[in-house]
């Protein structure tokens, strides 16, 4: 087998980095692994610009922060850190909103933190937080997770279906591949 070199697919197709990183790598957990650092580090570089790029319109948080913050861009690992959402960010709703049901209100909000439309979503049904996080899987391509509310008041994370999807994939090919010389087999990948 001849193995590609992340520099010939750099050349070909960051995107394909960014946006089916299981697929680039051969859905192999050797090649994953077997990238040179510099490699993978200017791959991350450039999809990292790209999705700030992208993001930085549909994401309102972020564009506030990056505005704040004055960031136009990112381009070294140091530029993103002061993007990243501290842990307080997925609990700034005010908790009034859940108490008196106002789930219309808590889309709104929760629409701040991702680049998903949610302004369809009809929430008037909605009688409790189970019934909105059911809504929003039904009605949306997000799977919303929560915390346990430790602190008095739960987070609520926007995560991709798609990506929770591709982690099971991943967390697959990290516990049921070893290091191999070729490509796996689909019955290797799908135990």
């Amino acid at each position: 087998m001849t193995r590609v070199t992340a520099t010939q697919k750099t050349a070909r197709s960051v995107t394909e980095f960014m946006d089916d990183p299981i697929n680039f790598f051969g859905q192999s957990y050797t090649q994953m692994h077997s990238i040179g650092r510099d490699e993978l580090e200017a791959l991350q570089r450039q999809a990292m610009s790209i999705r700030f790029q992208q993001h930085r319109q549909s994401i309102e948080m972020l564009r506030k922060l990056a505005d704040r913050l004055g960031i136009t861009a990112v381009n070294e690992f140091n530029d993103v850190v002061p993007l990243f959402f501290s842990h307080t960010a997925f609990k700034s709703y005010p908790a009034a909103l859940i108490d008196k049901k106002r789930f219309d209100l808590m889309t709104k909000w929760l629409d701040k933190l991702t680049s998903c439309d949610l302004s369809r979503v009809d929430t008037t049904r909605c009688t409790g937080i189970d019934e909105w996080i059911d809504l929003l899987d039904e009605q949306t391509p997000l799977e919303v997770i929560t915390s346990s509310g430790t602190t008095g008041t739960i987070s609520i994370l926007p995560k991709d279906k798609r990506g929770a999807e591709e982690g099971m994939v991943l967390w697959k090919i990290c516990l049921f591949q070893t290091f191999v010389k070729s490509r796996p087999t689909r019955s290797s990948i799908r135990r």
